[in-house]
């Protein structure tokens, strides 16, 4: 009898046992423990662009932050570390108080409620930390930093008198570019909230402009971080103010309006080594280019004159132009339309050294053939002066060391593009190293795909 009381007890023991490794087979690793602790959070945020506000407010008008950002409507994320398990709050519910929650590791984040995307009117912040949850009360911090950068334009009224029409670009290496063009209403275009891309150290300006004559007026320039900077990318919280000012009068009196040139100022906001937000003033680096000739014009008789012969300038700068430089060519592959015939044509007068094209694309197919081409080479792209790639040569009428003009046609490159966002930027150099710089654009839909 003893026995078998023995054997029945050895049963239940086993049986116990089994269901034990059946229920944490069930539950794997996603239990939670029953036993709780108290966490108190604090969620502050992080504004450091009071001094690009207040500059950028008195120029733009547009709507900025205010001194003090506000997180009471901020969502709050408690969610356990390595296991299924999350709690959801707003600061304002839990601002000030215990809570309760199961004993663990938890990541706990933060942000302006709504989704960070590229482009956006306002800033937005973020946070997060890595907390754990014990019997004993913890108290916690989170600090939401700026994640977008805030961008000004201003475009004063001698700017707006000079000139009819215009559209910048503003470029970070994606096919993701800010585009702004002239309101009716004269009035600078309210800040923009930009999403930089990660590792971005350059940020290029395009502009291309009429002006009063009818000619178009094309300038660009890159802007990086100086040595002081304590990150050399863009980073979110950094600032820009751009004023886009008429160039120098030309020399015939009598033309007073027929501006020439574009100066182009920057102030750049961003924390410098020792952490503190410094205003750094980028000059306006490269000579205005000379504007082009609407309809063709008359290119005179063929002969040139080398710089210095004759007592000449000896600073003619390189120039760009094209009736789609510095604009956005959307096109439906499924209509019937004919691709537009791309062009831009560059003059050199000291002699063409190099011609850089780099490309940027939102589709990864077509990224990878344009790469086998060299023009995803960082940090310009493929030079056409000195490129043997055998695809290239066969697409493309290539230019020459010393030709003093060459157009650009993007021709049969134009039908290898597909749905999507894609940019071709244009870097002329001349034998003396000046340089500039413009952007073709690309917005493509394919309506016969449903």
């Amino acid at each position: 009898m003893k026995k078998i009381y023995i054997l029945v007890a050895g049963f239940l023991l086993c049986t116990g046992l089994v269901s034990c490794e059946m229920k944490d087979e069930l539950l794997g690793d996603n239990q939670v423990s029953t036993e709780t602790g108290l966490v108190e959070l604090g969620v502050w945020v992080e504004n450091k662009l009071n001094v690009a506000v207040s500059r950028g407010e008195a120029e733009s008008g547009g709507t900025g932050q205010d001194t003090e950002v506000d997180p009471s409507d901020f969502p709050v994320v408690f969610q356990m570390k390595d296991k299924e398990y999350t709690e959801n709050y707003t600061y304002k519910e839990i601002e000030g108080k215990t809570i309760q929650l199961p004993i663990g590791t938890y990541i706990v984040s933060s942000h302006t409620p709504g989704e960070l995307t590229k482009k956006m009117s306002y800033a937005y912040y973020a946070g997060g930390d890595e907390i754990s949850v014990s019997s004993v009360t913890q108290t916690a911090k989170v600090k939401c930093t700026m994640q977008n950068s805030r961008i000004v334009l201003s475009f004063p009224a001698d700017f707006q008198n000079a000139f009819s029409d215009w559209t910048v670009t503003l470029s970070d290496g994606t096919a993701d570019i800010l585009d702004f063009t002239r309101r009716d209403d004269g009035v600078s275009p309210a800040a923009v909230y930009w999403k930089i891309a990660d590792d971005c150290k350059k940020i290029i300006i395009d502009i291309s402009a009429t002006n009063s004559e009818g000619n178009t007026v094309v300038e660009s320039r890159t802007i990086e971080k100086p040595a002081e900077a304590s990150d050399k990318n863009w980073v979110g919280g950094d600032a820009l103010t751009i004023t886009m000012e008429p160039g120098a009068a030309p020399d015939e009196p009598e033309q007073p309006t027929g501006v020439s040139g574009i100066t182009i100022k920057v102030d750049a906001f961003f924390e410098n080594e020792e952490k503190d937000i410094v205003e750094v003033p980028v000059e306006d680096e490269e000579a205005p280019t000379e504007p082009g000739e609407p309809d063709g014009g008359d290119e005179g008789d063929g002969e040139t004159t080398k710089p210095g012969e004759d007592g000449g300038e000896t600073s003619d700068a390189p120039t760009l132009s094209g009736e789609y430089l510095g604009k956005t060519v959307s096109y439906d592959k499924g209509s019937e339309d004919e691709f537009p015939q791309v062009s831009v044509i560059m003059k050199a007068p000291a002699g063409i050294e190099n011609v850089f094209i780099k490309a940027t694309c939102s589709d990864d197919l077509l990224a990878s053939i344009l790469a086998s081409m060299g023009f995803m080479d960082e940090p310009d792209g493929t030079d056409l002066v000195t490129t043997t790639d055998e695809t290239l040569t066969s697409l493309l009428e290539l230019p020459k060391k010393g030709d003093i003009e060459y157009p650009f046609e993007l021709g049969s490159l134009g039908t290898l593009l597909t749905e999507g966002k894609h940019s071709f930027t244009v870097k002329l150099i001349d034998k003396n190293g000046k340089s500039v710089s413009g952007t073709l654009s690309f917005d493509i839909i394919d309506s016969s795909i449903e």
